[in-house]
């Protein structure tokens, strides 16, 4: 299938043309994450796409990461992480939980995702799982070992993405013979090729040939493998041709590590150098003979530039490449790699394998077409709410936008998830409509945002039999049962008002009590928690439930220390909180343990929080979905962390002067 051609008259101006069109977050951690960025950014810009940068922190050394943003110009991550060093398995648990963070915080009408890297995988799962579409940028490449890093990360990556650009045609072959359908995949060129261009025009970069040969390598089997390292290394120093090196961090430990870099740094035609930014690394193979590394990033460059390309790994990640006589796979071996630096010649053809250079413009205008806001009518969903996603929201008419309170009332969400729920949902629904009137609408402005989470009974029939159409209710529904914690952000993420309130469907809690945790909500406080412990509040509870809960209290008290003020619950679920603070405090909990989380990362953030006396009725109708004993260690284990110090403020979420009071 041939790529389609260019759209005529590529712009140079960076100015948006509109903003209502689309809003993505861009997952970033890697060299070849940033150089793919600086092609699609360009192309979101003229565009007017909002794009949100998330950099995962994976490459946390300056010269591989700060420096690509400084010299191309582009927009500095609005999300930023550092990575404690750990397993393959930790590492991905890390950036898991900082992306879900984001995604909470950012809500994006799709996730980007570049290549096979471990951030790639990770956006994909953490985006997946919240129900926002995945477009997965050079899709469909393969090595055919499972097992290998690159390509485990490319195909759960590929599983969990609802669009898959493939930048090559045995690429988009792949994905065909994979199974997925034919409208799930774009042949939409190599953004890497795109980068270049713009590079090389912006920076008067030409194409020349200086005789040196540019060396890499990075890849684990090289790097952690004495006898494959040495291997390399006899061969570069047998070389007669000048070789420039840019040493990757783990490269440069690795041979320190193995006595290997004084041998290399001794020798007269091998010139060892920092990393490179993008720009220099361009300049650094414009000048160049030919390549050798094991990157495939680096080999698909120098293709794209018309160098000879001399493979470290037997891993082929573009077969064309090789099949046009421009690749040489020499792997280790030694006669192979002198062969590749002296006297590898490919044929004078070499075929345009990656497309026109304009292919970040036509991912732009899929993804614009796929997932835009522009022109789209009833039902408006976005983020965790889109209606490509996992997540359903139903019945919202665009009038209801209680975000813009532009007549001065404050606008105030109540969050309810419901997992089956059917039995106690007719009281719910009569204290709801009570609640209607009990509220001062001079006020305030109310609206409900109910939460089906996953229900297997008759729940969702009958939310939409009472409310289904309503402009003042938002109906979700999961597709799986997330917890009473994922359901719970879900619905607070959902919410765009000034307040959030949250109570659960079981109607322990009397909703009609909303507007004491509002009166509480004075200036200066973040967050309302409702507390039967107080000296005018009551607990209709079985006695082994009091007894546990205020055994919970006094542990968390002593795992907060002076954080926890006079603060006397910390599992109650009804409670009112001030929009600006919500991002700060979702928990990572997907469970009952998410209420006691909240306010402990409100509490260790330095928020105000406020109690009123509440009365706690034991459940009337149904069954409790809570598990007693499994609840019990989850919360000691919580308990732990907080003890330890392994808890840490959100960033962005401290509040100077905080209490609970």
């Amino acid at each position: 299938m041939a790529i389609p051609p260019a759209s005529p008259g590529r712009s140079a101006t960076l100015a948006p043309m509109r903003t209502d069109t689309l809003k993505i977050v861009v997952v970033v951690g890697t060299r070849p994450n940033f150089t793919k960025h600086f092609a699609l950014e360009h192309a979101c810009r003229k565009f007017g796409v909002e794009c949100v940068v998330a950099h995962t922190g994976q490459h946390y050394d300056d010269n591989m990461s700060d420096v690509f943003f400084d010299e191309l110009g582009l927009t500095r991550p609005a999300h930023s992480n550092r990575i404690e060093k750990g397993t393959p398995a930790q590492v991905l648990g890390q950036i898991m939980t900082f992306l879900e963070n984001v995604l909470y915080t950012e809500r994006p009408d799709v996730t980007v995702v570049y290549g096979d890297v471990t951030s790639t995988m990770a956006g994909a799962l953490a985006s997946a799982r919240l129900g926002i579409p995945v477009a997965h940028i050079e899709a469909g490449v393969r090595a055919g070992n499972i097992y290998n890093p690159e390509e485990l990360n490319r195909r759960v990556t590929e599983v969990s993405s609802c669009l898959l650009f493939a930048h090559i045609e045995d690429a988009y072959q792949n994905l065909l013979q994979a199974g997925f359908p034919r409208n799930q995949i774009v042949l939409a060129g190599d953004i890497v090729h795109d980068s270049l261009l713009l590079a090389m025009e912006r920076f008067n970069i030409a194409v020349t040939d200086e005789g040196y040969a540019v060396v890499t390598f990075h890849r684990a089997e090289n790097t952690d493998d004495p006898v494959r390292l040495a291997q390399i290394c006899r061969a570069l120093v047998n070389s007669r041709r000048e070789i420039r090196f840019p040493v990757h961090p783990r490269t440069r430990d690795a041979l320190r590590r193995e006595g290997l870099w004084d041998g290399l740094a001794a020798c007269g035609h091998i010139r060892l150098m920092e990393p490179l930014g993008f720009i220099d690394n361009v300049r650094l193979l414009a000048g160049a003979n030919r390549v050798v590394s094991d990157s495939g990033g680096l080999r698909r460059e120098g293709y794209i530039l018309g160098k000879p390309v001399v493979s470290l790994t037997s891993m082929v990640w573009v077969p064309a490449m090789v099949a046009a006589g421009w690749e040489l796979v020499a792997d280790v071996d030694g006669d192979k790699i002198l062969f590749g630096l002296h006297d590898f010649t490919p044929p004078a053809s070499r075929p345009a394998i990656f497309g026109d250079g304009t292919a970040a413009e036509r991912v732009v205008r899929v993804l614009t077409g796929r997932f835009g806001r522009a022109g789209q009518t009833a039902p408006v969903m976005t983020g965790l709410a889109n209606q490509n996603s996992l997540v359903s929201r139903a019945f919202l008419p665009p009038a209801a936008d209680m975000a813009a309170a532009s007549d001065g009332r404050e606008s105030v969400s109540v969050v309810i998830p419901c997992y089956n729920e059917e039995e106690s949902l007719p009281t719910l629904f009569e204290r709801l409509d009570a609640l209607r009137h009990i509220l001062d609408n001079n006020t305030h402005r109310l609206e409900y945002i109910l939460v089906d989470d996953g229900s297997t009974d008759a729940t969702w029939q009958k939310l939409q039999a009472t409310y289904g159409g309503s402009s003042l209710v938002k109906l979700i529904r999961t597709p799986r049962n997330m917890g009473y914690g994922g359901a719970l952000k879900v619905g607070m993420v959902a919410a765009e008002t000034d307040i959030v309130v949250t109570a659960d469907a079981d109607t322990n809690y009397d909703v009609r009590e909303i507007p004491k945790l509002l009166a509480a909500l004075t200036p200066g406080v973040d967050i309302t928690t409702a507390s039967p412990f107080l000296h005018e509040g009551d607990w209709h509870y079985p006695a082994h439930r009091f007894i546990l809960s205020r055994g919970v209290v006094v542990l968390y008290r002593l795992a907060l220390g002076r954080a926890a003020g006079d603060l006397v619950t910390f599992t109650a679920g009804f409670r009112a909180y001030r929009r600006n603070v919500v991002a700060a405090v979702l928990p990572d909990a997907d469970d009952f343990l998410a209420n006691a989380e909240i306010i402990s990362r409100a509490l260790l953030a330095g928020m105000t929080v406020a109690q009123i006396p509440a009365t706690i009725y034991d459940r009337k109708f149904g069954q409790s979905k809570m598990k007693t004993f499994r609840m019990i260690f989850r919360h000691l284990d919580f308990i732990a962390r907080l003890a330890l110090g392994r808890v840490k403020p959100r960033p962005g979420g401290s509040v100077p002067g905080g209490s609970a009071t």
